[in-house]
């Protein structure tokens, strides 16, 4: 466990379970040091995301986990739908696909994943969570359409994680990528977190306003996917597919955060 899923495990349990004190933290954190412990607890301090009362550790006033939507897991029924559209898009493409929710201000989780047998990569399981790190390329569908307050902290706060080589470390240049994901619709994360992989991704657009919520998409070994024109017309008509599916039945999952802007 890298040091921001410990942040995401700290700060997901203080809003979900209340204040805490040093010592039950670090027993969620097991086996990791007391000193690690104590150093992300600073830091995640220093960042406003947590408040240290006396003896208590409790969620800061600007976290990022403090609003956001309830998205922690499809209904039986709607996943009964959705996990169909992922089986066939793997078919089509050959690839592990995946569907993505912005569960929060900054953050993302997988709802449903398939893997073919034959499949060369996989995702996480559904319910793993992820920061919104601007080189994954599911996080950067829901930047690109994010406020752009958001966006920039986005982008500065996560990129020193990065491979330089392949990385807009400046954020005009940063923005201009942005743009040209919704221009294209799609975002492709190359070999930017692991040199091993790509993901290919395409959001998912309800009606109504708000920021994009969902989005769909595919990983595998940087050598394979070559052709994005094709991926990315299967994920379009997958995104075409799940929007049917979620549109107007997921009220609860909607925050309204900013207004959405762009069209695929």
């Amino acid at each position: 466990m890298g040091q921001l899923s410990r942040a995401l495990v700290v700060m997901r349990h203080l809003k979900e379970q209340g204040p805490a004190r040093f010592e039950e933290l670090v027993a969620l954190l097991s086996p990791v040091s007391r000193t690690t412990v104590s150093a992300l607890l600073d830091e995640l301090e220093r960042e406003g995301e947590v408040e240290h009362r006396e003896r208590l550790y409790l969620p800061g006033a600007g976290s990022r986990l403090a609003t956001g939507t309830n998205i922690y897991a499809l209904p039986t029924a709607l996943r009964a739908q959705t996990h169909p559209v992922l089986v066939e898009l793997s078919a089509r493409t050959g690839h592990a696909s995946a569907l993505f929710a912005r569960v929060g201000v900054m953050t993302m989780k997988i709802l449903d994943e398939f893997r073919p047998v034959d499949s060369d990569w996989q995702f996480s399981p559904a319910g793993y969570e992820w920061p919104l790190v601007p080189f994954h390329g599911f996080a950067k569908i829901f930047i690109a359409y994010a406020e752009e307050g958001i966006a920039k902290q986005c982008h500065s706060r996560w990129w020193m994680q990065l491979r330089p080589e392949l990385y807009e470390q400046d954020w005009s240049a940063y923005e201009r990528q942005l743009r040209l994901i919704r221009k294209r619709g799609y975002a492709l994360e190359y070999q930017e977190e692991n040199s091993a992989i790509l993901r290919l991704a395409v959001p998912v657009m309800l009606s109504g306003q708000g920021p994009v919520c969902f989005s769909v998409g595919l990983v595998a070994r940087f050598i394979y996917l070559l052709d994005v024109d094709a991926w990315q017309a299967a994920l379009c008509e997958a995104a075409d597919a799940l929007r049917e599916i979620l549109d107007g039945r997921v009220p609860a999952f909607r925050f309204t955060l900013e207004p959405r802007s762009g069209k695929r």
